[in-house]
């Protein structure tokens, strides 16, 4: 049941970063989905935590050049990025830095402002405010 309100049942339901996700039965995440772009052609800011930004997640790539392609066309100011993400390793910071980079330049959209890193763990993210 429901902890928030004793009503219903919960099921899990884990959406793949690939490019074969079937939605079509699934009305709430149609929703979720319809409201995350909504929030992405009005948003001055967006901040990915803990997303790696898979080359396989076409569908969430697409809802976001779409939005940001509608949204720079409608704002004039830019849009500020920024990731949090726990890499390990200089290499893996560079590797990880480089990979987002060149997924916004050439698949999303070009940024007129650098994307802001912070390599930590969720939990110390959580604990305070950090950027």
């Amino acid at each position: 049941l429901c902890p928030n309100c004793g009503k219903g049942y919960l099921n899990i339901l884990i959406v793949p970063p690939t490019s074969f996700k079937n939605l079509s039965n699934f009305e709430q995440i149609k929703e979720v989905w319809v409201e995350a772009f909504t929030r992405l052609i009005d948003c001055d800011e967006l901040i990915f935590i803990g997303y790696s930004l898979p080359k396989a997640d076409i569908d969430f790539k697409f809802l976001l050049k779409t939005a940001l392609d509608i949204r720079n066309k409608a704002h004039q100011n830019p849009l500020t990025v920024k990731v949090i993400n726990y890499k390990e390793g200089i290499g893996n910071l560079k590797n990880f830095k480089e990979h987002y980079e060149k997924t916004f330049d050439e698949e999303i959209v070009k940024l007129t402002k650098d994307i802001q890193f912070d390599f930590q763990k969720f939990s110390t993210f959580a604990s305070g405010p950090t950027i």
